[in-house]
């Protein structure tokens, strides 16, 4: 199976890091593009079989599975580009990384057998941490999307759902590591005011958020009722949170989430 990935941004990146490292075996059947030439040389430093793809037809005209981690304005554009014919083989597999760019955009601007799988990535698939939920139309074959699945697993966990489900999940999982690192930020700026250097306050918060989220993987418990453990009548826990909760603390959390889900509509909007 040869893979092609347009794009190598932080996503784009990530995500072919997080495959090579673990299947360096496969570099050769790798074939990337960028417009900027320094983003290639630099994935290929690291990993020297990959195959440097100069133009997008170069990369299409190669590979079974292409990856498009290009910004969501320009995917229709990007497709509308690429050949529209294929004498010799089967068209690719097109899997999309894009924020709100529906399947049924990307089919309008390809040929109609073409298969599209549009996938929901985050962030942390940099440090093999990700979450990337996917959904795919009937003309992926079960080759393809199994080849997929292996290129996700080797940087995040991967659920399959309805497409309808994307935009919630990428207001979510995809904008909500921004969440956590403005309450990061904010849990440091207060150690810092009463004394704490940068480095213990940063550490404390940080390591603290990692602490709770692996307790509640680990727990049977709900969120809410290791929240209660934690929590003394009349302590200290018992303060901070009356304080969140006199500003609005969870209120703010679902208006954070609906913004980025409406906004992730209007893109889909957008970007037809």
């Amino acid at each position: 199976m040869k893979l092609g990935v347009i794009g190598l941004g932080n996503m784009g990146a990530a995500l072919v890091r997080g495959f090579l490292t673990k299947r360096k075996d496969l570099a050769s059947s790798v074939y990337l593009h960028d417009r900027n030439p320094e983003k290639m040389s630099v994935i290929s430093a690291d990993f020297p079989d990959v195959n440097l793809c100069w133009s997008v037809q170069e990369v299409w005209n190669q590979v079974d599975v292409l990856v498009l981690a290009v910004k969501p304005q320009g995917v229709c554009s990007l497709l509308r580009s690429l050949p529209d014919n294929q004498i010799s083989r089967d068209y690719p597999t097109i899997v999309s990384v894009a924020a709100s760019v529906s399947i049924e955009t990307m089919a309008e601007c390809l040929a109609s057998a073409t298969g599209i799988l549009r996938a929901m990535p985050n962030t942390p698939c940099k440090c093999q941490r990700g979450i990337i939920a996917y959904d795919k139309n009937n003309n992926v074959p079960m080759k393809h999307e199994e080849f997929v699945k292996e290129f996700f697993l080797s940087c995040a966990q991967v659920f399959h759902v309805p497409e309808e489900k994307l935009d919630i999940i990428t207001a979510i999982s995809g904008s909500g590591p921004a969440y956590m690192y403005l309450m990061i930020e904010a849990m440091t700026g207060c150690g810092e005011k009463h004394g704490l250097s940068s480095e213990l306050a940063l550490t404390l918060a940080t390591e603290t958020m990692l602490g709770a989220a692996q307790m509640v993987k680990s727990s049977d418990d709900s969120p809410a009722q290791l929240r209660k453990e934690v929590t003394s009548p009349h302590g200290t826990t018992q303060a901070g949170l009356k304080a969140l909760e006199n500003a609005g603390f969870s209120e703010s959390i679902h208006s954070a989430v609906d913004a980025a889900y409406q906004r992730a509509l209007e893109l889909k909007r957008e970007n037809r």
